[in-house]
């Protein structure tokens, strides 16, 4: 299977790579995955007075 030209470039150039500190106001943290197989993938999100 041949991934495309914008998947490619995205797994070798990331974007958006971090996180928040646990006690940063503001952050929701979301997880999804099988961590017992090791898929996991972490969402978070800060919010502040203006919005995202």
């Amino acid at each position: 299977m041949a991934y495309s030209e914008k998947v490619l470039d995205h797994y070798e150039n990331p974007r958006n790579v971090g996180s928040f500190g646990k006690d940063e106001e503001g952050v929701a943290t979301g997880m999804v995955g099988a961590p017992a197989c090791g898929d996991v993938m972490k969402l978070q999100i800060k919010v502040g007075k203006d919005g995202v």
